[in-house]
C-alpha cells in the first residue's frame, strides 16, 4: 500500500487539485524508478495563472506533491 501526500497552495479548491494530480500519476512513473514527473504545469483558464503540479522525491511508497499557481503569466 502506498501514501499520497498533496499540498495545496494554489486557490483551487481541494477536489480540483486532487484530480490534476491524479491525471499526473495516471501517466505513470516517467521521472524514474518510482517517480512521477517532478514538475507538469497546466493551463485552465486564458486569464488565470497556470496550475504546476511538483512531485517531490518519492520516498518508498510515499508520494508528495504540490499543487502550486505559476503567477509569471
Amino acid at each position: 500500500m502506498s501514501k499520497i501526500i498533496i499540498h495545496n497552495n494554489s486557490r483551487l479548491r481541494n477536489c480540483d487539485a486532487a484530480d490534476l494530480v491524479a491525471r499526473v500519476m495516471r501517466k505513470g512513473f516517467i521521472s524514474g524508478d518510482n517517480q512521477y514527473c517532478f514538475c507538469t504545469t497546466y493551463s485552465l483558464h486564458a486569464h488565470s495563472p497556470d496550475i504546476v503540479i511538483l512531485a517531490e522525491k518519492s520516498r518508498g511508497d510515499t508520494h508528495t506533491f504540490k499543487v502550486v499557481e505559476d503567477e509569471s503569466k
